[in-house]
């Protein structure tokens, strides 16, 4: 009898490996800006300004010739779904933002460090709920807070991986479309969660951004293939009666 080729068999079982997992379609939730959420600091909805007209409905954005900040935020779950978490998988932001005629466009706020960037819109996943009330001031500053906790609560984790946006700015009086991206590891920190999730522009003086109707996906961990772990399960009946 042939001796068993335990170097054909590993090969074989790396293949059935390749395979083993089956590709999650991707769930999709609308995030309705202008529409629901709660606002923090500056910040208003309109069916249309500085010469751009949302899609459906109202955009929500902040445009002002002065160093102003604001922030839209909502639970995941409402969002998703109640009793809806974070889970291990890709969450991608899909959002519509423009760029209105009164001032330059506010660009692209840096989430790679917790600090206090000049101006720009981002998006971002958070865990503390954002401190509201007070004046005006105050809450343009609670609303910085919690732009900087998208970082230090979910960006800056070892187990989240952070893609931001490598689109163009969008031209003046026109929208573009940002795609945000975000891997949570198995076993993450912020896994049953359910964590807030905001649009968030600071001008930097003479800065505006208009965010429209967006969406936000969910791509679950692909699972392993029936087909592959019967292969799998093949492979080591073999190996086990070879051996014996």
């Amino acid at each position: 009898m042939k001796k068993l080729n335990y170097s054909l068999v590993s090969a074989s079982a790396m293949a059935v490996l390749a395979s083993a997992s089956v590709s999650s379609a991707a769930t999709i939730y609308n995030v309705a800006i202008g529409e629901s959420g709660t606002q923090l600091g500056a910040g208003a909805t309109n069916t249309s300004k500085d010469n751009l007209t949302a899609e459906t409905g109202n955009l929500w954005g902040v445009s002002n010739a002065n160093n102003y900040m604001g922030i839209t935020y909502w639970q995941f779950s409402d969002i998703a779904g109640s009793g809806q978490t974070i889970q291990a998988g890709t969450y991608t932001f899909e959002a519509r933002i423009g760029n209105g005629d009164a001032f330059s466009f506010a660009g692209l706020n840096d989430l790679s460090s917790s600090t206090n960037t000049a101006g720009g819109s981002v998006a971002g996943f958070f865990e503390t709920a954002p401190v509201t009330g007070g004046n005006a001031g105050t809450q343009r500053s609670n609303a910085q807070v919690a732009k900087n906790n998208m970082y230090t609560e979910f960006n800056a984790l070892s187990d989240v991986t952070y893609t931001a946006p490598t689109e163009a700015d969008p031209a003046d009086q026109t929208f573009t479309t940002w795609t945000f991206n975000w891997e949570v590891a198995e076993g993450s920190s912020v896994i049953g969660k359910d964590l807030y999730f905001g649009i968030y522009t600071k001008t930097g003086g003479n800065g505006s951004a208009f965010w429209d109707d967006s969406t936000l996906s969910y791509t679950a961990v692909p699972e392993p293939s029936s087909t592959a772990l019967l292969g799998l399960g093949g492979i080591a009946l073999i190996l086990r009666r070879r051996r014996a």
